[in-house]
């Protein structure tokens, strides 16, 4: 007789500590790792690419090829970014070597900078010369800026040591 009341005892104990259906059969505790999960992708695909597009654009300025670009349209496309305008330039872009050309590019500017951004100014630009159509906007043109940095990249050069043999 003492197996039964041992074995009653034990049922007791487990009614005692609370044996109620286990969590790994209960859906509802993963509601918050999905919607984590959601929100995360989300951010993800929205400033990643975000990320990705102005990674790019610096790439760009370092190591495209310098061109000249005068502004011939600008387009307000309605949207605001922080209440910045995202606006389409029409570019003629012309290259130190080789044909000018129309380009398009659209961005985001302040609201304040989009002043200094109208038909007839005139832009330094770097494109890439494999995809020439692909153009980052550096500031507006000063001129003589390309002929001070040439200047600087010579400088540069010539105060290189000669490499030991």
């Amino acid at each position: 007789m003492t197996d039964a009341s041992e074995s009653s005892d034990s049922n007791a104990d487990a009614k005692a500590e609370g044996s109620t259906p286990s969590n790994a059969s209960n859906p509802a505790r993963f509601v918050p790792f999905v919607v984590l999960g959601v929100i995360l992708t989300v951010a993800s695909l929205v400033f990643g690419s975000q990320m990705c597009a102005t990674q790019h654009q610096n790439q760009l300025l370092r190591s495209g090829e310098p061109a000249v670009a005068e502004i011939l349209e600008v387009v307000d496309t309605g949207n605001r970014y922080n209440r910045n305008p995202e606006v389409e330039f029409t570019l003629k872009v012309t290259p130190q070597t080789g044909e000018p050309y129309d380009a398009k590019i659209t961005l985001v500017l302040d609201a304040r900078e989009l002043q200094e951004y109208e038909r007839g100014a005139k832009l330094d630009v770097r494109y890439d010369a494999a995809d020439p159509y692909d153009i980052a906007i550096a500031g507006l043109w000063e001129e003589g800026a390309d002929a001070k940095a040439d200047t600087k990249a010579d400088a540069k050069v010539e105060a290189a040591p000669a490499p030991t043999p």
